[in-house]
């Protein structure tokens, strides 16, 4: 396997974290339930919501905190002891802050109850495990779980979705699987080629996650489209 690190910020930032609101009120909710009533069950939207709102249906049918789920499912077993949504003193020290597009340094936000959405904070070592893991067949205890999640659940024109995937087919004929995402002042992308064995994580400390900018998600593709033509795959 072969992977490629680009790391654009040095510290911590949310593992497969997304757009996601700073607050949660009532007004909020309200206009979600009113969504959620009229929306059509046979189309698709991806919703930060969704997300949160399905961790918070998972910790109250387990009896634990969310936090812990991850920590015992997935963190503990796969090593990625830096992926957390409380940061230790130690960690504190390894924040990157997150910039603006004019380079000021903003404040980090604070996700509350939509931490599932987007509070997940990790480093780019931690998250190429998660990938590396994502290419194995079989091995291990989460791998039915992480098969089931990589497999096409939506099909729309240009690309598939999977349980928290996009599947992108490019022109190439090469398949991706991959995820983006930020915070205020934070931008990421994490992708791989399950045929050629190549993945990519990107972190960037710099950017504007509600301005529409998709620079890193052009570099991580591109990076994917040059390592596809010289990976070694193993049978």
């Amino acid at each position: 396997m072969i992977f490629f690190k680009i790391i654009l910020g040095l510290g911590l930032l949310a593992a497969a974290v997304f757009v996601a609101v700073a607050c949660y009120d009532r007004h909020r909710r309200q206009a979600y339930k009113a969504m959620a009533d009229t929306h059509d069950l046979q189309a698709k939207i991806y919703s930060n919501f969704g997300f949160s709102l399905l961790g918070h249906l998972l910790a109250l049918k387990t009896g634990k905190p969310y936090a812990t789920l991850v920590d015992e499912t997935v963190c503990a077993p796969l090593g990625m002891a830096s992926t957390s949504f409380a940061l230790s003193p130690a960690e504190k020290s390894r924040l990157a802050p997150g910039h603006d597009m004019k380079g000021k340094v903003v404040p980090n936000w604070d996700h509350d109850v939509m931490a599932p959405g987007g509070g997940l904070k990790s480093d780019a070592d931690d998250l190429l495990k998660f990938v590396e893991v994502n290419m194995q067949e079989q091995g291990f205890g989460l791998a039915r779980a992480l098969a089931l999640s990589r497999q096409t659940h939506f099909r729309r024109s240009g690309s598939d979705v999977g349980l928290g995937w996009q599947i992108r087919c490019s022109v190439e004929r090469q398949t991706v699987l991959w995820h983006n995402g930020g915070t205020g002042g934070y931008i990421s992308f994490l992708g791989f080629d399950p045929a050629a064995k190549i993945g990519v994580v990107i972190l960037s400390s710099y950017g504007d996650a509600m301005a529409g900018d998709h620079s890193v998600d052009q570099i991580g593709f591109e990076i994917l489209r040059l390592g596809s033509k010289v990976s070694l795959a193993v049978p």
